[in-house]
Protein backbone atom coordinates (compact mmCIF):
# COMPACT_ATOMS: atom_id res chain seq x y z
CA UNK A 1 0.00 0.00 0.00
CA UNK A 2 1.01 3.63 -0.61
CA UNK A 3 1.07 4.01 3.25
CA UNK A 4 4.14 1.96 3.72
CA UNK A 5 6.04 3.76 1.04
CA UNK A 6 5.06 7.11 2.24
CA UNK A 7 6.71 6.04 5.97
CA UNK A 8 10.07 5.54 4.28
CA UNK A 9 9.39 8.69 1.76
CA UNK A 10 11.79 11.24 1.63
CA UNK A 11 11.21 13.20 -1.38
CA UNK A 12 6.74 13.78 -2.00
CA UNK A 13 6.65 17.06 -0.08
CA UNK A 14 2.08 16.91 -1.44
CA UNK A 15 -0.26 14.69 -1.91
CA UNK A 16 -3.52 15.10 -3.08
CA UNK A 17 -6.27 12.64 -1.88
CA UNK A 18 -9.14 14.35 -2.53
CA UNK A 19 -12.63 12.07 -2.83
CA UNK A 20 -10.65 8.71 -2.24
CA UNK A 21 -13.72 7.03 -0.21
CA UNK A 22 -10.71 7.03 2.76
CA UNK A 23 -13.63 6.41 5.19
CA UNK A 24 -17.38 5.62 4.41
CA UNK A 25 -19.10 2.57 2.91
CA UNK A 26 -17.69 -0.52 1.81
CA UNK A 27 -17.94 -0.52 -1.67
CA UNK A 28 -18.01 -4.76 -1.53
CA UNK A 29 -21.28 -4.32 1.19
CA UNK A 30 -23.14 -1.59 -0.91
CA UNK A 31 -26.51 -2.52 -0.08
CA UNK A 32 -28.39 -4.57 -2.16
CA UNK A 33 -31.57 -6.73 -1.42
CA UNK A 34 -30.91 -7.92 2.51
CA UNK A 35 -27.80 -6.47 2.66
CA UNK A 36 -26.37 -3.56 5.13
CA UNK A 37 -23.83 -0.60 4.84
CA UNK A 38 -20.79 -0.90 6.81
CA UNK A 39 -18.74 1.98 7.83
CA UNK A 40 -14.93 1.66 7.59
CA UNK A 41 -12.12 3.94 8.73
CA UNK A 42 -9.31 1.51 7.30
CA UNK A 43 -8.19 4.23 5.09
CA UNK A 44 -7.75 7.25 6.82
CA UNK A 45 -6.53 4.91 9.85
CA UNK A 46 -3.18 3.62 7.48
CA UNK A 47 -2.95 7.68 6.97
CA UNK A 48 -2.99 8.49 10.08
CA UNK A 49 -0.48 6.14 11.12
CA UNK A 50 1.77 6.83 7.90
CA UNK A 51 1.51 10.64 9.24
CA UNK A 52 2.85 9.90 12.43
CA UNK A 53 6.39 8.12 11.23
CA UNK A 54 6.64 10.49 8.15
CA UNK A 55 9.00 13.66 7.96
CA UNK A 56 8.72 15.11 4.39
CA UNK A 57 4.96 15.55 3.75
CA UNK A 58 3.91 19.27 3.91
CA UNK A 59 0.11 19.32 2.42
CA UNK A 60 -2.02 16.95 2.43
CA UNK A 61 -5.43 17.62 1.06
CA UNK A 62 -8.08 14.75 2.54
CA UNK A 63 -11.20 16.87 1.27
CA UNK A 64 -14.21 14.19 0.45
CA UNK A 65 -13.45 11.08 2.16
CA UNK A 66 -16.21 11.08 5.02
CA UNK A 67 -14.06 11.31 7.75
CA UNK A 68 -16.43 11.83 10.80
CA UNK A 69 -15.68 11.97 13.61
CA UNK A 70 -13.34 8.32 14.30
CA UNK A 71 -11.33 9.13 11.45
CA UNK A 72 -10.51 12.72 13.26
CA UNK A 73 -9.59 11.33 16.51
CA UNK A 74 -6.86 9.32 14.30
CA UNK A 75 -5.86 12.54 12.69
CA UNK A 76 -5.46 14.80 15.59
CA UNK A 77 -3.83 11.79 17.40
CA UNK A 78 -1.02 11.84 13.77
CA UNK A 79 -0.95 15.72 14.13
CA UNK A 80 0.11 15.59 18.08
CA UNK A 81 3.41 14.03 16.36
CA UNK A 82 3.70 14.76 13.12
CA UNK A 83 6.77 17.44 12.44
CA UNK A 84 6.58 18.13 8.84
CA UNK A 85 2.73 19.12 7.60
CA UNK A 86 2.02 22.34 7.26
CA UNK A 87 -1.16 22.17 5.24
CA UNK A 88 -3.97 19.96 6.12
CA UNK A 89 -7.63 20.17 3.16
CA UNK A 90 -10.32 18.41 5.46
CA UNK A 91 -13.44 19.90 4.04
CA UNK A 92 -16.62 17.82 3.15
CA UNK A 93 -15.60 15.19 5.89
CA UNK A 94 -18.80 14.30 7.80
CA UNK A 95 -16.41 15.87 10.63
CA UNK A 96 -19.02 17.23 13.41
CA UNK A 97 -18.37 19.28 17.05
CA UNK A 98 -16.71 16.42 18.42
CA UNK A 99 -14.28 15.63 15.62
CA UNK A 100 -13.53 19.55 15.83
CA UNK A 101 -12.40 19.12 18.75
CA UNK A 102 -10.08 16.58 18.61
CA UNK A 103 -8.58 18.25 15.50
CA UNK A 104 -8.16 21.18 17.69
CA UNK A 105 -6.40 19.11 20.31
CA UNK A 106 -4.11 17.66 17.50
CA UNK A 107 -3.12 20.77 16.17
CA UNK A 108 -2.46 22.66 20.03
CA UNK A 109 0.17 20.09 20.50
CA UNK A 110 0.85 19.72 17.11
CA UNK A 111 5.33 20.93 16.63
CA UNK A 112 5.10 21.70 12.82
CA UNK A 113 2.99 24.75 13.49
CA UNK A 114 0.65 23.60 10.88
CA UNK A 115 -0.16 27.00 9.51
CA UNK A 116 -3.29 25.94 7.55
CA UNK A 117 -6.06 23.65 7.97
CA UNK A 118 -8.90 24.20 5.77
CA UNK A 119 -12.39 23.30 5.94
Amino acid sequence: MITEMLKVNQTLVSLNLNNNQLCGCDRDTYPTEGMLMIYTTEGILMITEMLKVNQTLVSLNLNDNRVGPEGARALSEALKTNTSLTDLKRARNHIDAEGAKYLAEGLKKNRSACKSVRA
